[in-house]
């Protein structure tokens, strides 16, 4: 019987490669968005970790996603085990519940932080304080130590919360100021890698204003050392969750969130604040 993998996102796929394995019979479902960056990243990632046995989904919009459930119904009975990447997804809200005592889920980011499943099914997650098998993200942590990376640079997440209204270009811009004045000391390149969803007109001022190397890479954030050939320093955030996963992976690296103030949110304000309590309770959170 086969070990089902269910991926839909770049970062589900980093995890379930790590429990990937050529002596057992596997499959990989990856679910394609049509998002370009999203579906390369996958593709890409299918490569590097060897992942031979892959079954790809293009699956665009509500009723095509429809038409998939039972074929995968059929497909998780005769299955052995099966880890699924995402709660949120329809797949796993129609089919998950009928298949309880062999599923297991990935983390998914904040979602898993907010999950309300903590208790109804078996987790392999990256996060120390949830409740779960401990994903170390050991195979990512080894193709990026194996590579040779001689330049030391401090690295920014992007995130797209101007865009989203989350917050002001001015409060954005503030946090990122002191970044660019910290990293200025320290004679390293910063590199800014921007979410996919963040505009270019927000990318050139970010790049011109603060001196910023803007880098779209084509693996996620958590393989930089391996695809740019760099040794992170320094990791700074404004609140986003790659910091937890790269915490696993650049061990020796220093993990830092420069939080909004309070009255800079602008929206989603106690989603917000409970995301900073957490990366508080790991240590991450930083000061303007």
């Amino acid at each position: 019987m086969l070990n089902v993998f269910y991926i839909e996102s770049p970062f589900q796929l980093l995890q379930a490669a790590e429990f990937s394995d050529v002596a057992n019979s596997q499959v990989f479902i990856v679910r394609m968005n049509g998002e370009a960056k999203n579906d390369r990243q996958m593709k890409e990632m299918v490569g590097l970790f060897e992942i031979s046995s892959v079954v790809f989904l293009k699956i665009g919009n509500r009723f095509a996603a429809f038409l998939h459930i039972f074929p995968l119904f059929l497909f998780f009975i005769f299955s052995k085990k099966i880890y699924f990447g995402d709660e949120n997804s329809i797949f796993f809200r129609i089919l998950g519940p009928f298949f309880k005592k062999k599923l297991k889920l990935l983390d998914d980011g904040v979602a898993t932080l907010n999950s309300n499943l903590k208790n109804e099914y078996e987790r392999i997650t990256i996060f120390s304080k949830v409740h779960g098998q401990k994903n170390k993200l050991s195979k990512c942590r080894d193709i990026v130590e194996s590579t040779d990376s001689q330049e030391q640079v401090d690295i920014i997440i992007g995130s797209k919360l101007v865009e989203c209204g989350i917050c002001s270009r001015e409060s954005y811009h503030s946090i990122l100021e002191n970044i660019a004045m910290t990293n200025k000391s320290s004679h390293r390149r910063a590199i800014y890698i921007p979410h996919r969803g963040e505009s270019e007109k927000n990318l050139d001022c970010i790049a011109n204003r603060f001196g910023m190397d803007i880098v779209s890479t084509n693996l996620p954030v958590e393989l930089i050392g391996y695809e740019l050939k760099v040794c992170p320093v320094n990791v700074y955030s404004v609140m986003s969750t790659a910091l937890f996963s790269m915490s696993l992976v650049y061990e020796e690296a220093k993990m830092k969130v420069i939080p909004l103030r309070s009255d800079e949110i602008l929206s989603r304000k106690e989603s917000i604040e409970n995301l900073y309590s957490v990366m508080g309770e790991y240590k991450f959170l930083d000061s303007k």
